[in-house]
């Protein structure tokens, strides 16, 4: 369904333009008239579905379209692009105080501008993918937003090919990239770029449960159980075969349970030995030797 009037021509028509959502607005920027390249923005008030003039102010961008934009916290982002020029500036726009601001970036030379890349915000960085800067690009390029240092990411597996006018999304802790174009043809391919390693799930649990398990019915298995419970005294031959350690993470109590009942059997074992092998005194030995002399 339509939400404004076209008729009313705010903002003017273009193409090529950002359009980012913050807060209850949808504000655009930059795009191209086909001949000239607007640098006004415009807020699409979601609640009243009325548009309004941004005034701005700070380092204004050049007139760009083919760039790209993405918010993060209270920031707008804006990376790239071509007008005039090609562009691989990057600017932020304050949405509170609408002000623009030019980061002075160093690192990996974006001297030749890049447009129509995709790029989204990730944990303080910036990654940009492909673009066109004369050629197209398969790169990866990582900006540090607290340095303004761009670098190259080393990547492994199958890198896409070099491609302009793709459109890419953050899911998780990836970078997701479809489609565009390499000059002479157009692609529908997706490939997914994780920027953290993927760890395979922990298997521990279920190992030692497989473990247990086993120890129940194989003997083999049993002899790396240190513990055999039962809950008749003893008396009955039916129990479960498990060790000391993992009593002690599973269920501390139960492991100091153990751990008091065999300190007992110690004493006990230790009393009993101590009245089997105790010597004589050595008065009343020393007595019976004179008794025999």
């Amino acid at each position: 369904r339509v939400l404004s009037n076209p008729l009313e021509d705010t903002p003017s028509a273009r193409y090529g333009q950002s359009m980012v959502a913050y807060g209850l607005g949808l504000y655009v920027w930059g795009g191209t008239h086909g001949t000239n390249y607007p640098t006004d923005m415009h807020r699409f008030d979601l609640c009243s579905k009325q548009w309004d003039y941004v005034v701005t102010s700070g380092d204004l961008p050049c007139g760009r379209y083919r760039h790209q934009a993405m918010v993060m916290d209270d920031l707008m982002y804006i990376v790239g692009g071509s007008g005039i020029n090609r562009y691989g500036d990057v600017f932020t726009f304050h949405f509170g105080a609408n002000i623009w601001r030019k980061l002075l970036c160093s690192g990996t030379d974006l001297s030749d501008g890049r447009y129509a890349h995709s790029a989204v915000l990730r944990d303080g960085h910036m990654y940009l993918y492909g673009g066109n800067d004369g050629i197209r690009h398969d790169d990866l390029q990582q900006l540090a937003l607290d340095v303004r240092v761009w670098s190259r990411v080393i990547v492994h597996g199958s890198c896409p090919p070099g491609r302009d006018f793709h459109a890419a999304v953050l899911r998780r802790g990836s970078m997701v990239i479809f489609g565009g174009s390499n000059g002479m043809q157009r692609h529908n391919d997706v490939f997914e770029f994780h920027m953290t390693p993927k760890i395979p799930p922990c298997t521990l649990q279920p190992d030692f449960e497989a473990l247990l398990d086993e120890a129940q019915v194989d003997q083999t298995a049993q002899l790396a159980c240190d513990v055999f419970l039962v809950g008749d005294g003893g008396e009955s031959a039916h129990g479960v075969y498990c060790h000391s350690h993992m009593l002690l993470v599973r269920c501390p109590r139960l492991h100091q349970l153990l751990q008091e009942s065999r300190q007992e059997d110690v004493q006990q074992q230790g009393a009993g030995l101590v009245d089997a092998t105790s010597p004589r005194q050595p008065g009343a030995s020393h007595g019976e030797d004179q008794a025999s002399e």
